[in-house]
């Protein structure tokens, strides 16, 4: 009888995308009000880690893509699907560097620099965020 894997606090942060990485980045998300046990409130803010990374031009089969992952620092944990996922087609990125302002990302690829920038949705109850892009 084999001995079973102890899942440790630290693999909370361990996440798989389907995709190799060669870029991240903090993205500051949000500030929010957190309530604790004794019913003090405290502000924080919540940060999401932009990832980027991808299988090349060739036919590999592993898309390559922008992702946003929310971060729990609480828990030290990666949310466990990407909250935004854009798909660059055969465009891998290699280099990225979010904007101050968090709201875009810059990102370059063997053939381009784009600059992406990120809305979220006022009527979704998810994270479904519109983007647009801005070639140079």
């Amino acid at each position: 009888m084999g001995m079973a894997k102890k899942k440790t606090d630290s693999s909370l942060s361990f996440r798989k995308y389907g995709v190799p990485l060669y870029s991240t980045g903090w993205r500051r998300s949000k500030d929010r009000d957190r309530s604790s046990d004794n019913g003090e409130v405290s502000n924080s803010t919540q940060y999401d880690v932009v990832l980027a990374g991808g299988g090349g031009e060739g036919r590999s089969g592993i898309p390559n893509a922008v992702l946003i992952s929310a971060f729990d620092s609480d828990a030290n944990s990666l949310s466990d699907q990407p909250v935004f996922r854009l798909l660059t087609g055969s465009e891998l990125p290699y280099r990225t560097a979010v904007h101050p302002n968090g709201d875009g990302v810059f990102c370059s690829s063997p053939n381009c620099c784009r600059y992406s920038f990120f809305k979220k949705s006022p009527n979704s109850p998810t994270n479904i965020w519109a983007h647009f892009r801005r070639d140079f």
